[in-house]
């Protein structure tokens, strides 16, 4: 799932819930932002495929409930 950050429409709250929730806390996980503003969970982590990426976020260890259907209902 990605989330296109140019479209009020798709980042909001719960469009970031919907991006947390798209993926299980059972391996590690990387936030992403392509250069055209398109926001994504990658499995690939580190500095692996990172062309044409604008950044990316420290990697979401695996089991910390930073990602998935917990992750999503969490208001912190």
């Amino acid at each position: 799932m990605k989330i296109n950050l140019n479209d009020p429409n798709q980042f909001t709250l719960e469009g970031v819930r919907q991006l947390l929730a798209s993926e299980e806390d059972t391996q590690h996980w990387q936030l992403r932002v392509t250069k055209d503003g398109f926001a994504y969970l990658s499995s690939e982590i580190g500095n692996i495929n990172i062309q044409g990426l604008s950044f990316r976020l420290e990697t979401m260890m695996a089991g910390n409930s930073y990602v998935g259907d917990a992750a999503s209902k969490d208001d912190k």
